[in-house]
């Protein structure tokens, strides 16, 4: 697995997971900064900006949306 940065979804994260067409990844994003008040999204923003083209990567290629 080779991971890129990406700044769009690092700043939109949530965002540019529904624009993507990955809605429960959206979803747990939101919740997951709602039951940490906001503290998660910093974590989550890093995740998304690593990991969110291997996430819409296994999309794509093998219909996952999910881990």
């Amino acid at each position: 697995m080779q991971t890129h940065w990406n700044w769009p979804a690092f700043f939109f994260g949530a965002f540019w997971y529904l624009f993507k067409g990955m809605p429960a990844k959206a979803v747990l994003y939101f919740l997951v900064s709602i039951g940490t008040a906001g503290v998660g999204w910093v974590f989550l923003a890093f995740y998304a900006g690593l990991y969110g083209p291997w996430d819409y990567y296994l999309k794509e290629v093998h219909g996952k949306q999910l881990w």
